[in-house]
């Protein structure tokens, strides 16, 4: 067994979990759960996901199947590299008319195992905006937040520096330092879908604002990852897709690239807030987010894979397409919770991730290549088929001459004959 809610931390007025996906190849017949596991630096998480529907939760479990379809672990070596006190910075950009290192502590980096061969890890990053004092956080801290999202959503771009780490190191590359600690190896492939230097990383954020009566100008930025030096402009039926108040207190902005969730404690709802709210978010809700970053991982991956140069191999493209719908059966659900705050929240997230689409754009292609090439195998046949009777006519024909030629008696006008013959054989 796990460690029981071992990604959970104290309540904090902000933190946000930066994702980084992967696939793996071991060197040897070993899965990645059974190398972390033996590696030392991992720890297993026992999730609690009893709101969700049995049937949900058994197939993510892999209950009906006895083979783990999922798996969660925590990164114990954090010591190693400053601790969750420790400080780290971005490189200096400008914020406000100033050059500002954004600070930020990474609280903890967990790793979620899918037996699709994606994968994905998650940093949890504390953001250091400065509260004058104040439990939440106001709208010049919101924007400081929302810029330094900006900048570390490029993990493969955007310098850190701090603890252990120097300035060289990005996101990206700690992560496939951390990775490369496992022995014996594999083979990592970060952000497969992507060139080299686009790599954009999605966010899901809590934060525990002051008082104020109306929060979507600093939604507008935070579920994007905006910098301050974007423009704001409403869009009122955008905004009805993309916001979604659960109550007077709870707030969630949702974008392709991000989702924000910000609480308001100053409006009621203190304790349920810190003491149940928090500690949901960072587990039940932060799990259902990855189920969807999950799918759409996947989803990219199989974009990836399916070229008109698998035109001609009908085998890798039946295969393809039982995997799709392997993967649909074990990973992909209408519906995964008779509560409302979830479902409802799990409607709204697969709708910014275009997920129906995303899963149009996989199904459609593979159907037409396998279609077209069922066709011209079918038309192949076909002929073949043609060509096959054509000469078994031929060689009836043949025979039949054969059988005649044999069946002349002596004496008889044999070019009569052969002329009479022939002219059946036309």
């Amino acid at each position: 067994m796990g460690k029981r809610d071992g990604s959970v931390m104290a309540p904090e007025n902000n933190i946000s979990y930066i994702f980084i996906p992967f696939r793996y190849e071991g060197q040897d017949s070993r899965s990645l759960p059974e190398v972390l596991k033996s590696s030392g630096d991992w720890e297993l998480v026992d999730d609690e996901i009893e709101y969700m529907l049995k049937y949900v939760a058994d197939r993510i479990e892999g209950k009906d199947s006895g083979k783990s379809r999922y798996e969660h672990f925590v990164f114990s070596g954090l010591s190693e590299y400053g601790g969750r006190e420790t400080v780290f910075y971005t490189e200096k950009h400008l914020y406000n008319g100033e050059e500002t290192e954004f600070g930020f502590r990474i609280q903890s980096i967990q790793l979620y195992y899918f037996n699709t061969s994606v994968s994905v890890l998650a940093f949890g990053l504390h953001f250091e905006p400065g509260t004058d004092g104040e439990p939440g956080l106001m709208p010049p801290q919101m924007m400081y937040i929302s810029s330094a999202q900006y900048y570390l959503k490029k993990v493969s771009r955007e310098k850190i520096h701090g603890g252990s780490i120097d300035g060289d190191t990005t996101l990206l590359r700690f992560a496939q330092e951390i990775m490369g600690r496992l022995s014996p190896g594999g083979t990592f492939d970060f952000f497969f879908y992507a060139r080299p230097g686009t790599e954009r990383a999605n966010l899901f954020t809590y934060i525990e604002a002051g008082y104020s009566e109306d929060i979507v100008h600093e939604l507008f930025y935070l579920r994007r990852c905006y910098n301050e030096q974007y423009l704001y402009h409403q869009d009122g039926k955008r905004d009805e897709q993309e916001i979604y108040s659960a109550a007077e207190n709870i707030t969630w902005g949702l974008s392709a690239e991000a989702a924000v969730c910000i609480t308001c404690p100053a409006k009621g709802g203190e304790d349920f807030l810190y003491n149940v709210f928090f500690r949901n978010f960072n587990r039940q809700y932060l799990l259902m987010y990855v189920l969807l970053l999950h799918q759409k991982y996947v989803l990219y991956l199989f974009q990836t894979r399916i070229t008109a140069e698998l035109y001609e191999d009908i085998d890798t493209l039946e295969t393809y397409r039982n995997n799709l719908y392997k993967f649909e059966t074990d990973f992909v659900y209408s519906r995964v919770t008779e509560v409302s705050q979830y479902q409802d929240l799990y409607d709204r997230m697969s709708q910014v991730f275009a997920l129906k689409e995303m899963y149009e754009d996989v199904r459609e292609p593979l159907q037409v290549l396998v279609d077209a090439r069922s066709a011209e195998l079918e038309k192949h046949q076909k002929q073949a088929e043609h060509d096959q009777k054509k000469q078994e006519e031929r060689m009836n024909k043949i025979l039949f001459i054969i059988s005649v030629v044999c069946a002349i008696p002596a004496g008889a006008d044999l070019f009569r004959i052969i002329e009479f013959i022939l002219n059946l054989a036309m």
